[in-house]
């Protein structure tokens, strides 16, 4: 699918702020015709009158929507139309980090919920079972817990007793799936258009050093910890549906282990852009996979959910909390 067509698609479903494609694309075409203009007239200088050349040079000036002058095109000037472009750039940057904000603070709030309710239903012996515990652990943890359910009140009740917690867990992965969505098309937006920016638009021109990557400050650490503690609250979802069908003896899965293992959905995944911002950015969250397959290959890296460092849920000012 084309950036501009999915841009469309996802400003269509809310009254999120996403970033101005239009107007950094308006103003990367005109960039791109001031610095031909520039070439142009610094090879016709020669051969030209100046009244000749400031015609023309005032045409494209035109075209662009900037002020005509008695003059000649300038370095200053481009690179002022090259600031005006990073100015709103800049201003879309922060319209969408405080539209992050609001949904991390929503987020945060739903979590936390879930782990205070696992916790006092039972599901977790302690919060920090979801927030630093190695995957080992936490399995043997989801294990004891729920065969000691199991046998305590059967399959079909410690379905029930898990269907609560499969279903609120739900719902906060849509919310968090709505706000990775919400980041990944923007992160695609901002690269491509500075790509095409730092491309066409000769370096003397740059209002800033480049490659700018500002925008990557999108990719917030509070969003990247609740991501993870997301990841690890569905695999210990998972490994007590596992274990509810372990503890029932069966020859094949339960129809109501079947539909939980449904409305729980696939594990949250990062986008593409983001997973490279955040391996960039956040790289004790990822570690690398080895594939003896093709050692020409490119190293790639999974998500470290779990991991001896202590993870704590971020509070809101991106900090970790106790």
């Amino acid at each position: 699918m084309r950036f501009s067509k999915r841009l469309a698609l996802a400003m269509q479903e809310g009254t999120l702020p996403y970033l101005s494609q239009k107007t950094i694309k308006h103003h990367l075409v005109g960039l791109e015709k001031l610095a031909k203009t520039f070439a142009k007239q610094n090879e016709l200088l020669g051969t030209e009158s100046m009244a000749s050349l400031i015609i023309f040079v005032n045409t494209e000036r035109a075209r662009y929507g900037i002020p005509q002058r008695d003059v000649l095109l300038t370095l200053e000037e481009i690179r002022y139309q090259d600031g005006e472009m990073f100015s709103v750039v800049d201003r879309d940057i922060e319209c969408i980090k405080g539209a992050i904000e609001e949904l991390e603070v929503t987020l945060m709030h739903e979590i936390t919920q879930w782990i205070s309710n696992a916790n006092h239903g039972g599901l977790l012996l302690a919060e920090r079972q979801v927030e630093c515990a190695p995957q080992k652990n936490g399995q043997k943890l989801a294990q004891a817990l729920v065969s000691y359910h199991v046998k305590s009140l059967g399959t079909e009740a410690a379905c029930s007793w898990v269907e609560s917690y499969v279903r609120s867990y739900s719902t906060f992965h849509e919310h968090l799936t709505k706000l990775m969505d919400y980041v990944d098309v923007n992160l695609a937006g901002f690269r491509k258009l500075l790509k095409r920016h730092d491309k066409n638009i000769p370096k003397i021109f740059h209002a800033r050093d480049t490659p700018f990557l500002g925008f990557h400050s999108i990719v917030t650490r509070v969003t990247m910890k609740v991501f993870v503690v997301a990841v690890k609250i569905h695999t210990l979802l998972r490994e007590c549906l596992d274990e509810i069908d372990r503890q029932a003896q069966s020859s094949s899965p339960s129809s109501e282990v079947e539909a939980l293992r449904s409305l729980l959905g696939p594990v949250p995944s990062l986008g593409a852009e983001t997973a490279t911002v955040a391996h960039l950015h956040f790289p004790n969250l990822f570690e690398p996979v080895d594939d003896a397959q093709d050692a020409q290959q490119q190293p790639h890296y999974e998500l470290r959910v779990c991991s001896a460092e202590t993870l704590q849920l971020p509070t809101l000012d991106g900090s970790s909390g106790n």
